[in-house]
């Protein structure tokens, strides 16, 4: 008898000892705060707020979060660009052609709005705290465009670049995927000037300028021809949407030359369209190997602080790197590290780094989901769709702060310094220390 009271003793202990972490990760060990809020992407941030847009697709709600207390205010809508940025005591965003800054009670405070006929365009395309702007291209129809800059306190003009046919990419459908906060670490902006056009109306070949927004003078042009893409500004460096041949890749508006590790492919480079100010993407296709009638790609990464190319030991497909589609995962990794299909990779090596189920990373910061297994999932009471979130190191998956369970499937997370803002079906959630 007493054996059997002893043995039932031993369980009991070591089901409590298995029990009490999952039942106190259930509680929020490391939970800042949990706000009952339907959000899609997280747009802009700072050391006191949250900028999130209640759609991935579309226009959408904006919403400002205050980082302390999980507290919600509603800052107007964005267009499906999804362009807008905080600024002191408010929001800025473009919205059907009308330019619109909002203010901390989420009341507009100014806005330029669209003239008769539709016109002037007003889309957001840089923020400058230090100068008190923001910029927007204007685009009337009959006397060509301009890129502007208005006040942060009351919109009043406060310089402008005219006759521009063309600002950066915003009339392109497909708008490169950028990390939050892209807005206002904007440091170049690539225009084409009325006359920079080739000599047809419908010929690729134009005179792209660079606009420095912090000086707004022209830095350099570069030419795109047949054998390049519109040029891509990120950071204080450009590169081409494209070239025909790897071996003529170029960074514009920097010094540094683009220096292979390896021989350059002796094939076409295109740029994956999702842009940080540290590193871009590019692939290479395999011509030799296919998978289900497609080409297998070499993904290919290239450092804008030193120009170094490096080519990943990773194998896929063209549709694997298509962000607006199959490449959603590229769209969770920032800088250094990159997340795909289970395995972080260290861009600077090409190499593995640690694998996971699913990760968001920056150079600042990491947060895993895992599913949830075991006895965690009996004592709390967790779903298929419930998922661990913790807090790792971005260089080596090791556990830095709080984890979680969550109640409700995952459908986006993002590292914000030393916390993580993860986002559910209907909650968004800080994740933090201990």
């Amino acid at each position: 008898m007493l054996a059997i009271v002893a043995a039932f003793t031993v369980v009991l202990v070591a089901g409590a000892v298995l029990i009490y972490p999952a039942w106190r990760a259930k509680q929020g060990n490391g939970v800042k705060w949990t706000t009952d809020i339907t959000a899609g992407a997280l747009l802009d941030y700072d050391e006191g707020r949250l900028l999130l847009v209640d759609t991935t697709t579309g226009p959408g709600q904006l919403t400002v979060v205050n980082r302390r207390t999980g507290g919600v205010q509603q800052a107007g809508t964005v267009d499906l660009q999804r362009r807008a940025s905080l600024v002191p005591d408010g929001v800025v965003a473009s919205v059907g052609g009308e330019l619109i800054l909002t203010g901390a009670d989420g009341d507009p405070v100014w806005t330029k709005k669209q003239g008769l006929g539709s016109f002037p365009l007003h889309t957001l395309v840089a923020v400058d705290l230090d100068a008190g702007v923001v910029l927007s291209a204007v685009d009337p129809p009959e006397f060509g465009g301009s890129l502007t800059a208005f006040a942060i306190a009351d919109g009043a003009p406060v310089w402008t670049i005219p006759n521009i046919n063309r600002v950066g990419n915003f009339r392109i459908k497909a708008e490169p995927v950028r990390p939050p906060g892209a807005l206002r670490d904007t440091t170049l902006i690539p225009v084409i000037r009325q006359g920079d056009f080739g000599p047809h109306a419908t010929a690729m070949i134009a005179t792209w300028s660079l606009v420095s927004v912090k000086t707004h003078t022209f830095v350099t042009t570069v030419v795109e021809d047949t054998s390049t893409g519109n040029p891509l500004a990120t950071g204080a460096a450009t590169v081409p949407n494209g070239v025909a041949d790897c071996s003529a890749l170029t960074v514009a508006a920097s010094s540094t030359p683009v220096r292979w590790k390896e021989s350059p492919p002796a094939v076409d480079c295109d740029l994956v369209p999702a842009l940080d100010s540290t590193r871009v993407l590019m692939t290479a296709r395999r011509e030799a190997e296919q998978v289900g009638g497609r080409h297998r790609v070499t993904l290919l990464s290239l450092t804008l602080e030193s120009g170094e190319v490096t080519r990943l030991d990773w194998r896929g497909t063209l549709a694997d790197t298509y962000v607006q589609r199959q490449g959603r995962e590229l769209q969770q990794s920032w800088g250094r590290f990159l997340f795909l299909d289970g395995v972080v990779y260290d861009t600077t090596t090409g190499q593995k780094a640690w694998t996971a189920e699913e990760a968001w990373i920056t150079d600042d910061g990491a947060v895993v989901a895992e599913r949830v297994t075991g006895i965690d999932r009996l004592v709390t009471g967790a779903s298929d769709d419930s998922r661990w979130l913790r807090l790792v190191d971005p260089r080596t998956g090791d556990a830095t702060g709080g984890s979680y369970i969550s109640d409700q499937p995952v459908t986006n997370a993002y590292p914000v310094d030393d916390e993580a803002l993860i986002i559910t079906t209907s909650k968004i959630t800080l994740l933090g220390d201990e």
